[in-house]
């Protein structure tokens, strides 16, 4: 097996704040994904909300997009980017 490093939410949320600047939804809805990793350290509940709506929004490219921005603003007023 590979090395398991729980703290990937530090190179991910940068990620996926490019992502949201590209207008990518669908890299976002993957990033979201996999800061949800049940294998990734636990985010602060209000933050696992707005990547779970991010998820939620799959398929709609604009509403993942404004999701996707309400969860990287969670992030930054948890002082995580």
């Amino acid at each position: 097996g590979g090395i398991v490093y729980p703290l990937q939410w530090l190179a991910l949320l940068p990620r996926m704040a490019v992502a949201c600047e590209e207008g990518d939804a669908a890299a976002m809805v993957s990033l979201a994904g996999r800061l949800l990793d049940p294998g990734q350290q636990r985010l602060r509940r209000s933050l696992e909300r707005a990547l779970e709506n991010v998820g939620s929004a799959a398929g709609d490219a604009d509403g993942v997009l404004e999701a996707g921005r309400a969860a990287l603003l969670e992030a930054r007023g948890l002082g995580l980017l």
